[in-house]
């Protein structure tokens, strides 16, 4: 009996409406059903809105629980009167829970992993739920081991973040400007960009820095006319902020996928990631350059690259390394490949 492979999951606000998100591989084609569950994780922020709503809210989180219960019990229900499904949780540690103990002998579950091993340790319940699963997909290879022990099984695998790269391409009639772009959010290290920035900013009196990130981050940085923050921005004009600058900067804590890295890359635009946890799942120290977070090697490094022009064969080369590997046609093949084939599923016919 064919083995139905089932997309659980949503598109975080941010990315909700972009060409950004790991939700988009839903749009690869490999999955038989879809369930969204965009509204389940929506709900909180509308009831907060009212006290009255909130409180109903609170109630009905005591009584089922945190996540998305209502998600989960579709997928009791599909496992109920259906055999041989194979759920996919995008989103595992936003939207999974107990679904194991109601999943039935032929149904099997998957989760995709977007935390670092660190958030894992700091939530012990979660290396419990990790277990329950058949096979764990991670978005780096740093970690394999690390979940392997959790799960006591060879089930864990690598599959990387893909984007649209037919969208991020380089542009060769946009020059080069004097300009560094910071792009995100999650886990990004704001108070070394500031110190960094302020360095270079009264070095060189020329140089204009963007920062696409939320509102929220305004506060970690001092002010500055040339030091210019964006948010909401189309991906059109994020796209365009990529072919135009001189290189992307990510002062980075710890991470596994990141969106920005393989935007830029794809684009044409050189690359300066600082983390003193540094992650090389998806490049190379050949292709990327990759620093230590240290405000003066930082400033070092960035004020070289500024007075140094792109090399356009490599840039080039980069652009297709990502194309061949990391294209969203690409990551879907290679999901459906490893869900599907790659895992002992014991179906009872």
């Amino acid at each position: 009996m064919a083995k139905k492979l089932i997309y659980v999951g949503f598109p975080f606000k941010h990315h909700k409406g972009t060409h950004a998100g790991y939700y988009h591989i839903k749009d690869t084609g490999i999955y038989n059903e879809i369930i969204d569950c965009t509204h389940e994780i929506e709900f909180p922020n509308k009831c907060s809105k009212n006290k009255l709503t909130w409180f109903f809210f609170r109630v009905y989180r005591k009584i089922v629980g945190e996540g998305t219960p209502i998600t989960v019990l579709h997928c009791i229900f599909i496992s109920l009167f259906s055999r041989n499904n194979i759920f996919h949780f995008i989103h595992s540690e936003n939207t999974y829970k107990w679904l194991a103990k109601f999943k039935g002998k032929t149904n099997k579950i998957v989760l995709t992993v977007h935390q670092p091993a660190s958030w894992f340790e700091n939530h012990p319940i979660w290396i419990n739920r990790i277990k329950e699963a058949d096979k764990i997909i991670l978005l780096s290879t740093d970690e394999e081991e690390k979940f392997k022990q959790w799960t006591g099984k060879d089930n864990v695998d690598f599959i990387p973040h893909g984007i649209f790269t037919d969208f991020y391409k380089p542009d060769i009639n946009i020059p080069h400007e004097r300009m560094i772009l910071m792009v995100g959010n999650w886990l990004r290290d704001f108070e070394t960009a500031n110190k960094v920035f302020k360095i270079l900013l009264k070095q060189d009196t020329n140089l204009h820095i963007n920062v696409v990130t939320l509102p929220v981050n305004e506060k970690y940085f001092d002010r500055n006319e040339r030091l210019h923050f964006l948010h909401g921005i189309s991906d059109e004009d994020l796209r365009d902020l990529y072919r135009r600058s001189s290189m992307l900067f990510l002062p980075i804590k710890e991470y596994t996928a990141n969106n920005a890295v393989l935007e830029a890359a794809a684009t044409g635009c050189r690359i300066v990631v600082a983390t003193n946890h540094a992650n090389m799942s998806y490049f190379s120290e050949d292709q990327i350059i990759v620093l230590s977070l240290d405000v003066n090697i930082i400033v070092d490094e960035l004020s070289k690259l500024l007075e140094t022009p792109c090399d356009i064969i490599k840039q080039a080369e980069l652009r297709d390394f990502v194309v061949n590997n990391y294209s969203w046609s690409s990551i879907g093949k290679r999901t459906k490949n490893i869900v599907l084939c790659n895992i002992n599923y014991f179906i009872q016919k």
